[in-house]
């Protein structure tokens, strides 16, 4: 009778953890993949200038430069956004605040994306075209990265000059 009664407590104790891993796993999947935010709301812009070989051009991007705004990025948006209607909306800029090795990747975000790294003399150093969904880190060094749509009109060399007005 003994082992009857340790059997069931040790059925018992199997199901409970079973149960806890299984919304641990829930959990953490849901506050991993947030809702689709509204841009213009949760994001402010700046002008860009964007000086090539072929003269300068004026554009507008959204700016990370929270954690918080860093880590949702364009996740769970189907597409670059319109800049709060400032036209042309170029894509997003992460600012870091100091030159470093910056990594990105593609978790759950759904558009294509043109990664740029910008150095600390606002050069454009590496581009890199990003697969949606990819979840393999993609790392160079900059001060900021621009997400962009494939095909920006971008190049490595250029200058990219930030300003609030």
């Amino acid at each position: 009778m003994a082992s009857s009664k340790a059997k069931n407590t040790l059925l018992a104790a199997i199901i409970i953890i079973a149960v806890a891993v299984v919304l641990i796993y829930l959990l953490t999947q849901h506050s991993t993949q947030p809702a689709q935010g509204n841009l213009n709301q949760e994001f402010e812009v700046v002008k860009l200038i964007v000086e090539s070989s072929s003269g300068a051009s004026t554009y507008y991007a959204y700016i990370a430069t929270t954690i918080q705004q860093q880590e949702l990025g364009y996740m769970n948006q189907s597409s670059i956004g319109n800049c709060g209607g400032k036209s042309p909306c170029l894509g997003m800029i992460f600012y870091f605040g100091n030159y470093s090795d910056e990594c990105f990747w593609m978790k759950n975000t759904e558009i294509p994306l043109e990664q740029a790294w910008i150095s600390e003399n606002d050069t454009i150093t590496y581009i890199y075209n990003a697969t949606p969904y990819s979840t393999t880190p993609v790392c160079s060094d900059g001060l900021l990265v621009l997400e962009a749509n494939p095909g920006a009109p971008i190049a490595v060399g250029d200058k990219l000059i930030m300003s609030n007005s």
